[in-house]
């Protein structure tokens, strides 16, 4: 072959790549050719998770069916503007919204469909009167009208009751009152209960439950006039205590009985597992020091003044502040504090590293705390009003691992979204009862309803 053959044929090459290549780039990019208006148009897409699996989508006159395994589809092609989005499954309450399609851009969407007629499994029947535990324990109490056995435990994990060690355990669980504070550690085998009168310790083992006075039973009760405001237990030391006293901050530690004050002035604190933070009222800040309450610095230079008491949580960028005062959110960074609520309800917060959630009788509010460029892609808005009812909005808990809530109003249970686009949030009823309470616990796709003295577990997708 000639070198003016060669060179014919690296230019034809050459040609025929680039009238190939450059409508394929059109392509990539979402472009396609308009044969109404004879013009490129460019599209987008839509990518959908449904749950369950094998679902039936509808996007305008496009019909598909997300796998059977991953409960995914993608449908392209789609003009820009507003597409209204269907997800129906037999058996299940249909999902819809209005999604906005942006040019060279996939919208994501992740509906959850709850069955038309949840399946019921009965644990207990006409002796329970109520449940009481904190939301993210995998435990529940449940008080009974028997004598014999006033109080039983159920692990929701292990699906069975457990035992009570011995009846010091068991007549401690029935002083419990429903509204008692819980803190249960990360492996959710570990919790203090603040009671009326009173600072008590759970332990669960894999058969039993252990539950111990911390402060009327012991030698704190005669160093301490009146039970602790707060306590906290040691990360680094399980029979070691950091109690908050009025205002004195101090460890205690329960097998030796020593008691050394740290700090004074202080409304709150908040303990993680490797430092603490605390609220000094003098100067209306927050310092962080390390376990031993040495090297305190600032944790913020702002300040907020009057809080005199404060329950704290620590985001990764924020502190959340249940505050005598209003709920707060102090950010990190030195951005001025944020008065989220001045009237609320200590029981009626949700706190996530995510967002706070509030509510009252009527209304549920959200503040996310994530950065902008990390909120989910549904979000555009840092706080929205995502519920509002006129009659009794009783109680919200988490869905576990989605962005939905589950929501009892006045005696009506249903799944939430927290998706509002198209200024839609699908609702889907779980159960409708006479006088219920319901429990799901953080890790498990389970609810558990008590209604009418009969407790009984719904399977949530």
């Amino acid at each position: 072959m000639t070198y003016r053959t060669r060179r014919k044929l690296f230019f034809v090459s050459t040609f025929l790549f680039l009238i190939i290549s450059v409508p394929l780039l059109f392509y990539t990019f979402g472009y396609r050719f308009s044969f109404s208006d004879r013009a490129l148009r460019q599209t987008g897409g839509v990518f959908i998770h449904s749950n369950p699996a094998s679902s039936h989508v509808i996007v305008g006159s496009i019909i598909r069916t997300t796998s059977f395994i991953t409960g995914n589809t993608f449908i392209q092609n789609l003009d820009p503007g507003t597409h209204e989005l269907t997800v129906s499954h037999k058996g299940f309450q249909q999902w819809k919204k209005s999604l906005l399609i942006l040019p060279s851009a996939v919208t994501e969407a992740y509906p959850i469909l709850m069955p038309t007629f949840p399946q019921h499994t009965v644990l207990l029947t006409g002796s329970t009167t109520s449940i009481h535990t904190s939301l993210d324990a995998s435990i529940l109490l449940l008080d009974s009208d028997h004598s014999v056995q006033p109080v039983r435990v159920y692990d929701a994990v292990a699906k069975h009751f457990l035992a009570f060690e011995n009846a010091s355990s068991q007549s401690l669980a029935a002083s419990i009152p429903p509204d008692a504070s819980w803190q249960w550690d990360n492996s959710n085998a570990y919790a203090l209960i603040q009671t009326p009168g009173d600072w008590l310790e759970l332990r669960r083992t894999n058969n039993s439950v252990r539950i111990e006075s911390l402060y009327k039973q012991t030698e704190l009760s005669l160093l301490i006039n009146e039970r602790p405001r707060f306590m906290a237990r040691d990360p680094n030391n399980p029979s070691t205590y950091f109690v908050l006293a009025g205002t004195n901050f101090a460890r205690w530690e329960r097998t030796t009985g020593s008691f050394k004050q740290l700090l004074q002035s202080i409304g709150g604190f908040f303990v993680s597992p490797a430092h603490l933070t605390f609220w000094d009222t003098q100067n209306g800040q927050p310092y962080e020091t390390d376990l031993l309450s040495t090297n305190a610095r600032l944790w913020a230079t702002t300040s907020i003044a009057d809080i005199s008491r404060a329950t704290m949580y620590e985001t990764t960028d924020s502190l959340i502040l249940l505050a005598d005062n209003g709920l707060w959110l102090m950010p990190r960074n030195g951005s001025t504090p944020i008065l989220l609520e001045k009237t609320y309800d200590p029981q009626r917060v949700l706190i996530t590293q995510s967002y706070v959630l509030w509510w009252d009788d009527h209304t549920a509010t959200i503040y996310w705390t994530l950065p902008v460029n990390d909120l989910p892609t549904f979000q555009t808005q840092r706080q929205e009003i995502i519920y509002q009812t006129d009659s009794n909005l009783q109680r919200i808990a988490f869905y576990p691992g989605e962005y939905y809530f589950i929501v009892q109003d006045t005696n009506m249970l249903f799944t939430l979204e927290l998706d509002g686009r198209g200024d839609t949030r699908n609702k889907h009823i779980i159960y409708e009862g006479a006088n219920l309470v319901f429990h799901v616990p953080p890790e498990e796709r389970i609810i558990y309803i008590l209604d009418e003295g009969s407790l009984f577990t719904i399977n949530l997708p």
